[in-house]
């Protein structure tokens, strides 16, 4: 976070080494709700792999999937993302829009 400039916004970093464990294992998405003290239902996780959307969306997050390639198929199991945008620049906008829906 030091060397991309984005330390002092960024309150704390929940790793999945702390659970001995990687995403979509669902041990991770509870240990990250407990650490932050979030909710499942106002907690949301963004990706561009479609397996962190799926886990996180099998543990009853919103999710977003960055599909940065216009011909990317999602492959969706049971799950599907709350939302799609092709880049990060949509995701300020989507956010503002979610915390007036809550």
């Amino acid at each position: 976070m030091e060397h991309a400039g984005l330390s002092n916004r960024i309150s704390s970093i929940v790793s999945a080494d702390e659970v001995q464990t990687f995403k979509p294992d669902p041990r991770f998405y509870a240990h990250f709700l407990e650490r932050t003290g979030s909710a499942t239902a106002t907690t949301w996780l963004v990706s561009s792999n479609p397996f962190d959307v799926i886990g996180a969306a099998a543990c009853g997050w919103r999710t977003v999937w960055v599909k940065r390639n216009p011909n990317a198929v999602f492959d969706p199991w049971e799950h599907v993302p709350t939302v799609i945008i092709s880049n990060l620049m949509e995701l300020p906008s989507l956010l503002a829009l979610s915390e007036d829906v809550q």
